[in-house]
């Protein structure tokens, strides 16, 4: 209805995308939230259970962390498969920096042969390619 006063014009935007944006005037939208900026807007992710996080090192937990994150609709069944995944990614880490030292050819024997860890690599490359299959991840 134009002309009458709070009735005719846009929609106001709420407080926390005035912050983000920086157009925020305490005159105009009152008072701030507790949480400013882009954390006002980014969605409440529940903690993850301890479950998936024991026993998990940086690689994995940032894995994990990740998914988490992207995903908050998993499910308990899905939570174990989720910390093998994030295991796969602690022994694939750990594999790389075995094999870096290593290099990719070692001496046995005095015969150059394939380093024995690329192909426990190439195994887990495949566990966990299997893992995220079974957990069935939307885009």
């Amino acid at each position: 209805m134009a002309g009458k006063p709070g009735r005719s014009g846009r929609r106001p935007l709420p407080v926390a995308l005035h912050l983000a944006k920086g157009t925020y005037r305490a005159d105009r939208h009152g008072p701030k939230p507790a949480v400013s900026g882009a954390l006002a807007l980014a969605p409440a992710v529940p903690p993850m259970p301890k479950t998936l996080v024991a026993g998990l090192r940086e690689p994995g937990l940032r894995y994990v962390a990740d998914i988490w994150a992207a995903y908050a609709d998993i499910g308990p069944a899905d939570v174990a498969v989720l910390h093998e995944a994030g295991a796969a990614v602690d022994l694939l880490h750990d594999l790389e920096v075995a094999i870096a030292a290593g290099g990719s050819v070692v001496d046995d024997a005095g015969v150059p042969v394939a380093n024995p860890l690329l192909r426990v690599q190439r195994q887990t490359r495949a566990a966990l390619v299997m893992l995220i299959n079974k957990l069935a991840l939307r885009e």
